[in-house]
């Protein structure tokens, strides 16, 4: 869904969104949360007395952000499709939450692929510039009458 010029998942409330605090709130279960800081898509917050809880982030759950970089029990982030698809994480103990965006396989696979079409358009017009190939004697390249 397209909303103001961003891409949305479906099922996700802009008014609903621009309501929302921006801080981590606790969904389910117990935790005391300290220390929000935020930093382009980079965010990070103490937790500690947590019990099965279930955090709501500040960010929509796009597929590339992780939660891997945090310290104690903290679960891989996921979409709470009942809470406007804000990320979400489990966690228990005490610790430190830390997420941030890191480029998908398919964004890099096609990074790769727009750069070698760059490379070969790029090589394709210097060699026509300087003559280097005569591509009209090339079978298949020949313009047809």
């Amino acid at each position: 869904m397209l909303e103001r010029g961003e891409y949305l998942p479906t099922g996700t409330n802009v008014s609903e969104l621009e309501k929302t605090a921006h801080k981590p709130q606790s969904q389910s279960g117990k935790v005391k949360i300290t220390n929000f800081k935020q930093y382009g898509t980079r965010l990070s917050f103490d937790f500690k007395n947590a019990k099965n809880a279930k955090v709501d982030l500040p960010i929509i759950g796009y597929y590339g952000f992780q939660s891997t970089q945090s310290k104690g029990n903290v679960s891989d982030l996921k979409m709470d499709n009942k809470n406007n698809n804000l990320a979400q994480v489990t966690v228990n103990g005490k610790g430190k939450v830390v997420v941030d965006y890191f480029e998908t396989v398919t964004q890099r696979i096609s990074r790769r692929i727009s750069f070698l079409a760059l490379l070969i358009i790029a090589a394709t017009l210097f060699i026509k510039k300087l003559n280097l190939v005569d591509f009209s004697k090339i079978e298949g390249l020949k313009k047809s009458k």
